[in-house]
């Protein structure tokens, strides 16, 4: 496997000795550990001459001192060419509780091991939400399904104009192998995997029972810059793409056809579609934008409602 975006944000353990070495993670503010089955993804890389002891690495949880183990799996990386990234999927099974969250995911290497190791798409994740694969966790997934809401709008409004044009959300960006999304410069802070993209949002929209409203980048970013009315095309072609993926049959449309590719047999059901974000706060380029758009787009998908941001000047 060549790594494609793998060379990039890797985690690099350098072990110098022939001792046992231990990488730990807390999660976010903690891990809530239960009785159920964890399922572990990483990308693996060994370096050079680096080996581990016995071709084994024991991954699992611990509490804050190490010294209570809830749930282990032990894994053959031998099987991995060196200097090459190798995906291991796994299950971790947890057969105790803890009242605490202060618990570690660790990735331990035996004693004997040495020389520079890499990772890459580290996770551990519980069950899903209608065990989706890639899907939502459990609890946060069942809160939204509680609430029964009629409509979701995604992806989201300042995430789909990203800071800068080149840092929009890019629908295409965000539907193959997690290995594969690039990522980008988030809007608020941090960095946007893209690791729950555009079929995760809206099957999980489906799964709750809610219809969604998409939204699609109209031209217009946080930076206050627009694409001028004569370069609009190319984006205009991009959410025609996006539209096709999402609702055309495989047996006689390419992007349908993708998307049954990527395990997605039957169209979604999208009857909304927001053009923009917002754009009371760009009324003058929303005059030219809107209709650009939704000129082509109402024509092309005559069963879909398309929606404007603003009413300003258009």
């Amino acid at each position: 496997m060549d790594g494609h975006h793998l060379d990039k944000d890797q985690l690099l353990l350098i072990l110098p000795n022939l001792c046992p070495a231990l990488y730990r993670n807390s999660g976010f503010y903690g891990i809530n550990i239960q009785v159920q089955n964890y399922t572990a993804r990483f990308f693996y890389r060994s370096l050079g001459q680096a080996y581990v002891a016995d071709g084994q690495l024991s991954i699992g949880f611990s509490d804050s001192t190490g010294q209570i183990t809830y749930g282990i799996s032990k894994i053959d990386v031998s099987i991995a060419p060196a200097d090459n990234w190798f995906p291991f999927s796994f299950t971790i099974p947890v057969f105790s509780n803890t009242s605490s969250a202060k618990n570690f995911f660790f990735i331990e290497f035996p004693p004997g091991s040495k020389g520079d190791f890499e990772f890459n798409l580290v996770s551990c994740f519980p069950p899903t939400y209608k065990d989706r694969v890639n899907g939502a966790r459990m609890d946060i997934a069942q809160v939204f399904a509680d609430l029964k809401p009629g409509y979701v709008r995604l992806p989201g409004g300042n995430d789909l104009e990203g800071p800068t044009i080149l840092e929009r959300f890019i629908w295409n960006n965000t539907i193959d192998l997690l290995e594969n999304r690039p990522g980008r410069r988030g809007t608020w802070t941090g960095y946007n995997t893209e690791g729950f993209g555009l079929i995760e949002l809206l099957t999980f929209v489906e799964d709750i029972g809610a219809t969604p409203i998409l939204a699609v980048y109209a031209g217009y970013s946080l930076d206050g810059k627009a694409v001028p009315q004569d370069e609009l095309q190319p984006y205009i072609d991009e959410v025609i793409k996006e539209l096709d993926f999402l609702t055309a049959y495989a047996s006689n449309n390419s992007m349908g056809a993708l998307r049954e590719h990527l395990g997605r047999s039957e169209p979604f059901d999208i009857r909304y579609v927001e053009i923009g974000n917002e754009d009371f706060f760009a009324a003058s380029s929303y005059s030219y934008r809107w209709p650009a758009f939704y000129n082509v787009l109402s024509q092309r998908y005559p069963n879909i409602t398309f929606i404007a941001t603003t009413t300003k000047s258009i």
